[in-house]
């Protein structure tokens, strides 16, 4: 299950830094209080960044590592292996079908932050 986390953890990061965006999120924490002055800078380049970029690699390094699952001296048969597999990706499954589907269903305005209101 770890590339499955991997995945949603890079899909996080974009999601946020470059769709919804990074200003707007600046936005929410000076909102709520939090003032980052010269960190804000930092922090920018993270998330948009540093970070996805990483954990992407961790991501291909982690496909490109692959060993089957054995014990002891017996490798589980192939039909086994995918179905572990398939299992691993059951967390990453409903994020990226909601996903989808906002995005066939409201286009590039699934991002749009336009019409949301103050919790006021």
């Amino acid at each position: 299950a770890l590339w499955s986390n991997l995945f949603l953890a890079v899909l996080e990061f974009l999601l946020v830094a470059w769709f919804y965006g990074d200003n707007n999120y600046f936005a929410n924490l000076s909102e709520m209080g939090l003032k980052l002055g010269p960190l804000r800078l930092y922090f920018k380049w993270t998330w948009k960044l540093v970070s996805p970029l990483l954990i992407l690699s961790l991501l291909v390094l982690s496909f490109a590592n692959f060993t089957p699952c054995r014990y002891q001296e017996y490798i589980f048969p192939d039909n086994i292996q995918n179905f572990g597999l398939v299992i691993s990706a059951a967390p990453a499954v409903p994020v990226v079908f909601l996903l989808i589907s906002s995005l066939c269903k409201k286009g590039s305005a699934a991002f749009s932050v336009n019409n949301w209101k103050s919790a006021e």
